[in-house]
């Protein structure tokens, strides 16, 4: 149905005759308020959709497929004729007016105030084209605004404008009955799937609009984006709040039931807040949440780093409102948040800095939106340092958490130690988020945080000998005893951890010979990470991978010209060894009569001597070299006593 005539403006253009669309413009206002205020795509985009909200459209398409050479932003909103363009659209900088609330719609506050958002076309390219309409029984009015020649007018700038069909390329909105479309040409930004997929989620944050309540929908290349979730939703884990009832916060955030939902206790933060939150949020509506998600990043999904963010009316007027006021706590980097803050919208004169990058911090009313955010931030952060601190020991792996010993010694921990060994575990539990850990890495560094709090504990108890005034010779005698145990135990533990990993190795061993479907690579495997399953003085070198992948590949590049059973010719184990200043390569054979397991001696001393000058050459350059003696090359032949050779008939040379 046709909107009311009162909202389409009077004036319609003769269909036979051309108008003119006349914008008043300061010089140069395109490239400081168009291509330098909007310098990357999300942004630009946001300020066109935003003209489609403003214009009560239900549907707002943005089309911007890779092999087009133009980008399309159409809306089924009230359109505008000639009059409704020169009075209000061809005003550039003129404080914009709301729409009167078409018939079936609730008001609404608008995005835009200063009607600068469609000079956004021109960070996305250097020229745009309108097709607009107010009624079905009208045709279109189309223009065409060029960047260049916008820029060369000097306070006035003249367009013709006439009525047409849409083109062919646009009949997907030939049936709306009035409405606003624009065409950007000459795009100043490649895209790609990733820039389209990136443009989902920072679309999406730049809104919160709900479709059904709302009234209105965005479609991305005409897929639905739904304006009323983040990225991060599913993924918080604590979450404080002001202004929702229990019920909307939970709804707001999808009914996520990992989440920790509190409400903010004013009156147990710091001073002043509670006046704040009285004001702000009982008094003006302020409503928000500041919360913590499992991992960092889960804050960048798309490549876009997620912060604390403020809404007026909607629309996002801060992408990070505590910019200014940086944490470098481990807990900052688990923070994001959203505020609705509409009231900054309709009583301050204008919130947001002329660079149209963020709210003004110099504005007081905006200075103690963000005195409260940075306040709840503070609150937020306590909560996560002390729930990662005490549970910090339930997101290790199961291998330690689930350790018996492990816990016991835990156990025993005097409330100091028991803090000292939290706080380590929190900066663990920080790095393991960030990055994944292997397993023995993260074995060394459990294994050096017992140190530390055993050496801790005895560097107490060495103190109180030390002063030793007013203490009888029993006393001190008794204190020195203590701090032997400690030391021993400290020592006993440490070797009881070498020992059960050990033992796992080796049952880890039994099995994979135990087992007939194991393949050659995993036993290799398994050898190559406990080398003293072989040699009990070897202890595997932290090498990396890298160093043991260029003497590989040498011996490959040696054996590409043979022939025969040699092309297929490879390194079993490679392996370094703290004991040795070149690597250990280790041959294993299967003891059965098949033609690759039976080789004769001179065929092992060529194999031997090409090892050799694999190592040799695979060595960086200015290393030394290892001596170049003609002799025999050592072979140790494992007993059929050996654990290796036990039950899977194995031989190594």
């Amino acid at each position: 149905m046709p909107f009311p005539q009162a909202i389409r403006g009077g004036r319609k253009m003769n269909a036979e005759a051309q108008a003119t669309v006349s914008f008043q413009v300061a010089n140069r206002a395109a490239t400081h308020l168009g291509r330098k205020l909007y310098s990357t795509t999300p942004p630009a985009l946001a300020e066109l959709i935003a003209n489609s909200y403003d214009a009560y459209a239900r549907r707002c398409y943005v089309v911007l497929d890779n092999g087009q050479d133009h980008i399309v932003v159409a809306d089924d909103g009230v359109g505008m004729d000639i009059a409704a363009l020169n009075d209000r659209y061809a005003m550039v900088g003129r404080e914009k007016e709301p729409e009167p609330a078409p018939e079936g719609f609730s008001p609404r506050d608008p995005m835009g105030r200063k009607g600068i958002g469609k000079l956004a076309s021109f960070s996305l390219g250097d020229e745009y084209e309108v097709y607009t309409r107010t009624s079905p029984e009208d045709k279109w009015t189309h223009f065409r605004v060029l960047y260049s020649d916008f820029v060369t007018s000097d306070l006035k700038y003249d367009v013709e404008a006439d009525e047409c069909e849409l083109p062919e390329y646009l009949s997907d909105f030939a049936d709306f009955e009035h409405g606003f479309i624009s065409v950007i040409r000459g795009l100043r930004r490649d895209r790609n799937k990733n820039t389209i997929e990136s443009l989902k989620t920072q679309l999406s944050r730049r809104f919160y609009i709900k479709s059904a309540s709302d009234g209105f929908e965005l479609l991305l290349n005409g897929a639905p984006l739904d304006l009323s979730r983040n990225a991060y939703y599913g993924n918080l884990e604590h979450v404080t709040y002001v202004g929702f009832t229990r019920e909307e916060i939970s709804d707001l955030l999808g009914n996520d039931e990992k989440a920790e939902l509190e409400e903010l206790d004013a009156s147990s933060a710091r001073e002043g807040m509670a006046a704040s939150v009285a004001d702000l949020v009982d008094e003006r509506g302020l409503r928000g949440w500041v919360g913590t998600v499992e991992k960092p990043k889960q804050l960048s999904a798309g490549g876009n780093s997620a912060n604390i963010i403020v809404y007026i009316n909607k629309k996002i007027a801060d992408e990070d409102v505590l910019r200014d006021r940086p944490n470098a706590t481990m807990a900052g980097q688990y923070i994001v948040g959203e505020f609705m803050a509409d009231y900054l919208g309709s009583e301050s004169e204008d919130p947001i800095t002329s660079s149209r990058q963020g709210l003004d911090h110099s504005d007081l009313e905006v200075a103690r939106l963000v005195d409260l955010i940075a306040g709840m931030r503070s609150v937020v952060i306590a909560k996560w340092d002390s729930s990662r601190a005490t549970g910090a020991i339930d997101r290790l792996p199961a291998w330690a958490s689930e350790n018996e010993s492990y816990r016991k010694w835990m156990d025993g921990l005097n409330p100091t130690q028991r803090k000292l060994h939290n706080g380590l575990l929190k900066t663990l539990s920080v790095k393991m988020d960030q990055e994944a850990q292997d397993d023995s890495e993260t074995k060394a560094l459990l294994n050096s945080f017992i140190s530390v709090v055993e050496s801790n504990a005895i560097f107490e108890m060495a103190d109180t000998i030390l002063d030793y005034a007013g203490k009888s010779q029993e006393e001190l005698l008794v204190s020195v005893a203590g701090l032997l145990g400690k030391v021993s135990a400290s020592e006993d533990l440490k070797q009881a951890a070498i020992v059960q990993e050990r033992l796992k190795a080796i049952q880890t061993l039994e099995e994979l010979m135990d087992d007939p479907s194991t393949v050659e690579k995993a036993f290799e495997n398994h050898l190559a990470k406990n080398p003293w399953l072989i040699n009990p003085y070897w202890n595997q070198s932290p090498r990396t991978q890298e160093e043991v992948k260029v003497v590989t590949q040498e011996f490959n590049r040696l054996y590409q010209g043979k022939d025969g059973d040699y092309r297929k010719t490879f390194i079993d184990i490679c392996i370094y060894i703290a004991e040795e200043p070149y690597p250990i390569i280790v041959e294993l054979k299967r003891n059965a009569l098949t033609p690759y397991s039976r080789v004769s001696f001179n065929r092992i001393k060529d194999q031997v001597s090409d090892y050799r000058k694999a190592v040799i050459q695979g060595l960086p350059l200015g290393s030394s070299r290892p001596p170049q003696k003609k002799r025999d090359p050592c072979l140790l032949h494992l007993p059929r006593g050996h654990r290796l050779c036990r039950r899977r008939a194995w031989h190594s040379a």
